[in-house]
């Protein structure tokens, strides 16, 4: 196999909308993941079901034929159409340049897909580049299935797909049902017919699922076949969607609208009058200029964004709030997403209880769990930075009493999952060890146990008493009024900061504190702690903790999860999910660690130096995903990478904090290279 085809394979695409469906697959179009797929389709309450997964393509010219599509399965990939792909781009959307072997310019064919934001609804496009006349032949192959599972071989019923044709003016289109769960597949094409021809491919093999230990072979089914011819520089469109496609013409404005303004790739394949292979860029030089990766950046944070939530992942997350926090902290830096994060931030005063937000929220019909301690924390901090913005006495006004009932749920609350200790630290009950970010059991029982008083809860519990106190002054300064806190914030707060020094042992700060004894690990919990705003450490204390981290956790992916030099490093992030489970926060390198970790640079070398030198320090730290992101190698920023030799990403393949991460810290690159200007 080609260098192409192994680089390709690794890269993935993603197109999502507002109801948090998703289209999702490689750099090649080979599907590795039973995730991957043209068109999985959520509705309001994020039930997802897998509906379009790939297309057979045949291309004939002149008596000429050949297959575009790959398929895996376990012992080969049939056809091998990935051998005719000449170069695909993953953004701002997936596009697919083919060609004859040896690739050459009498044919060419482009590929594109494009999604909906309004409806679940994608379009595939197929523009004919080359100097014949070609004549087309495609098969969709369908599982309508939930996303999260297979057609075991040997379980599909052809009784269980019902198949419609029809044709109307300037378009043609097909209806699949399925009788067994009702999901249904709209097609409409703007070019050829539509034949209702059956037909099934046994047995497609997903390897990633196959490494990761779960199910993978599944059938699939084509249900219908459309024909076509394209002349020279013609351009077909298809349209998939979960609903009847009333105006097909309007459909397709409104998806190609919603790329209009985001650049396209350097040597994007126009028409066949004015493009040539010479012009591919296989140099491996930069596709996208620094303004146009900003527009890319944002467009990618935009992709977790739906009308009321922030989905945490794709494919396989919902609604998470802690992580909706990162995401939102980095939506109020926009003037055009800001209006979309109040209502976000604000909704969730609806979910509190006990004084927690949701650490999942209510999905797919079941409901939300409230196992998170340190997600309030960081929303009262959120809460305060949206209140800076809008800087209004009514902002102000309501971000206090959201504040006031999460701090005094926390204080008086008996039915938590943690107790305040005679220092005023948290401590979180050996029972609910998993209710940190570092979460992961096996068993019922915490891998990464944070039971005690976990250092970076501390730290956020004494920012919230800082962020209340600062709030009643604003809003003082506003109103020129006197608000009166709850309790004696200020003595509170000051006995806090006292009691936290309990965290420096052995020149740093230690993971937890438990029976008063510091376990000492060096974990970025740490790096969370020291870069937050009013955390009480000296500057001597900061530069040991960032020079620790620095030589110990930062890699160009991200912050490991625990410092090589623990006897419980874990290299590699590989296996079963119970292996992948031991290594998930003992080692593993997470991409959102990032911003604390620029955080804790910001705090420390803000006063020292100077612009020039902060910018220069900041771009050092998200220079890989800049460098990856300008040559087009990646679409969006998955969770983890390997904590031994970083290098392939692993986990989910687009993370929404991970996004975040990079796009707040390139926001501060840009008001530093503002100020300076």
């Amino acid at each position: 196999m080609s260098d192409y085809f192994l680089e390709t394979q690794h890269h993935e695409w993603i197109l999502t909308n507002k109801y948090g469906s998703y289209a999702l697959g490689t750099g090649n179009l080979i599907n590795q993941r039973k995730y991957h797929g043209l068109l999985t389709a959520s509705d309001k309450k994020l039930n997802r079901a897998s509906l379009l997964t790939s297309i057979e393509e045949r291309i004939e010219w002149r008596g000429e034929k050949i297959y575009l599509d790959s398929c895996n399965y376990e012992n080969c990939i049939y056809p091998e159409g990935f051998l005719h792909l000449v170069k695909s781009w993953l953004r701002p959307y997936p596009v697919f340049l083919y060609s004859s072997l040896p690739h050459n310019n009498d044919i060419l064919i482009r590929k594109e897909i494009k999604m909906d934001y309004e409806t679940n609804t994608v379009l595939i496009s197929y523009k004919n580049l080359s100097k014949h006349l070609i004549h087309i032949k495609l098969r969709p192959k369908v599982d309508m299935v939930s996303h999260h599972y297979l057609n075991k071989p040997g379980s599909i019923n052809e009784n269980d797909f019902v198949t419609s044709t029809a044709q109307g003016n300037g378009f043609y289109g097909a209806v699949v049902q399925r009788l067994s769960n009702n999901l249904s597949l709209y097609c409409v094409s703007t070019l050829g017919e539509i034949s209702d021809e059956y037909m099934e491919y046994k047995k497609v093999f997903y390897p990633w699922e196959s490494m990761l230990g779960y199910d993978c072979n599944e059938d699939l089914v084509s249900p219908f076949n459309i024909r076509f011819d394209l002349e020279k520089n013609q351009e077909a469109l298809l349209i998939f969607s979960d609903s009847p496609i009333d105006e097909h013409h309007a459909t397709i404005k409104r998806i190609n609208a919603r790329y209009e303004d985001l650049p396209m790739p350097r040597d994007y394949p126009d028409n066949y009058r004015n493009f040539d292979l010479m012009d591919l860029d296989f140099n491996d030089q930069y596709l996208y200029s620094h303004e146009e990766y900003m527009k890319i950046l944002k467009f990618s944070l935009k992709d977790f964004i739906t009308d009321n939530d922030i989905i945490a992942g794709y494919p396989w997350f919902g609604a998470w709030g802690r992580d909706s926090v990162m995401v939102l902290s980095a939506m109020i830096k926009q003037a055009d997403m800001i209006d979309k994060a109040e209502k976000i931030i604000l909704r969730f005063n609806d979910h509190i209880q006990q004084g927690l937000i949701p650490n999942m929220f209510p999905e797919t019909g079941s409901k939300g769990n409230y196992d998170s301690v340190d997600t309030s924390l960081y929303y009262i901090i959120l809460l305060r930075k949206l209140a800076t913005i809008r800087n209004t006495p009514v902002m102000w006004k309501k971000v206090i009493e959201i504040t006031e009932n999460i701090l005094l749920s926390y204080l008086n609350d008996e039915r938590r999952m943690f107790f305040l200790d005679a220092d005023n630290l948290i401590n979180i009950k050996e029972e609910f060890a998993g209710v940190t970010w570092m979460d992961v059991k096996i068993d019922g029982k915490a891998v990464t146990p944070r039971d005690g008083a976990p250092v970076e809860i501390n730290f956020l519990w004494y920012e919230a008493h800082k962020t209340y106190q600062e709030m009643i002054e604003k809003y003082n300064s506003l109103v020129k009024k006197t608000y009166q806190a709850k309790y004696d914030i200020e003595a509170y707060s000051d006995k806090l900061a006292i009691s936290l020094q309990k965290f420096w042992h052995n020149n740093s700060l230690c993971d937890r504190i438990t029976n008063n004894t510091p376990i000492d690990e060096f974990r970025p919990n740490a790096v969370i702690a020291a870069g937050l705003k009013y955390a009480p450490l000296s500057e001597e204390q900061l530069t040991l903790i960032y020079e620790r981290a620095t030589n110990e956790l930062l890699t160009e992916y991200g912050l490991r999860t625990l410092t090589p030099h623990h006897h419980k490093f874990k290299r590699t992030y590989y296996g079963t999910i119970i292996d992948r489970d031991k290594a998930y926060h003992q080692g593993t390198v997470w991409a959102w660690l990032l911003w604390p970790y620029a955080s804790l640079f910001l705090r420390l070398f803000r006063k020292t130096r100077n612009n020039d030198q902060l910018i220069q320090g900041l771009e050092s730290i998200i220079k890989q995903f800049r460098h990856e992101y300008k040559h087009g190698y990646i679409a969006s920023i998955a969770s983890i990478w390997d904590g031994g030799k970083p290098h392939f990403p692993k986990g989910a393949p687009a993370e929404a904090w991970s996004v975040a991460a990079v796009y707040d810290i390139e926001k501060v690159i840009e008001k530093l290279k503002e100020t300076k200007e």
